[in-house]
């Protein structure tokens, strides 16, 4: 779900953006897409100039990229995500186990895990249209806090791996 947030965001950021350097472009975009929409030109003008009046944001936000309130992040959507996500990220450090390594080989799991984490982190990021760091930085300390709790657990039950 942080991920579609963040391209909520990042949309919000860019429409802010182009509202402010050009109001009176934006204002005609509105009129074009109440003009594809069926409105004739007078009717469009009228309702983008009022819309934008009150609200020239939110217009934009629900007119031009659709983002309604009832199109918010969809919590099944986001666990069937999630899950798929983590089935294909488990596949990392299953990898890690052929690497040759040096010592233990948990080393290489973890560095392969941390590798593929910040992979992760900054695809999404950048397929989210959002700032790489702050999403890549949570990826990577959500994944190094479930090795640790995994890692704790394998302790107290004794279940480690060479």
């Amino acid at each position: 779900m942080s991920s579609q947030t963040d391209i909520e965001e990042a949309d919000r950021l860019l429409e802010i953006e182009h509202l402010s350097l050009d109001p009176e472009g934006e204002l005609e975009e509105l009129v074009e897409i109440y003009k594809e929409r069926g409105l004739d030109e007078n009717l469009a003008r009228q309702v983008a100039v009022q819309l934008s009046e009150k609200d020239p944001l939110g217009a934009h936000l629900r007119d031009e990229l659709g983002h309604h309130p009832h199109s918010k992040a969809h919590p099944v959507q986001a666990s069937f995500a999630s899950a798929v996500s983590f089935a294909i990220g488990g596949f990392i450090p299953f990898l890690a186990v052929f690497a040759p390594s040096v010592g233990k080989i948990s080393i290489s799991i973890i560095a392969f895990t941390m590798v593929g984490l910040a992979i992760a982190g900054f695809v999404g990021a950048r397929i989210a249209g959002s700032r790489v760091l702050i999403p890549t930085l949570r990826v990577l300390i959500g994944g190094c806090v479930g090795m640790a709790i995994t890692a704790g657990i394998g302790q107290i039950f004794h279940a480690t791996v060479a």
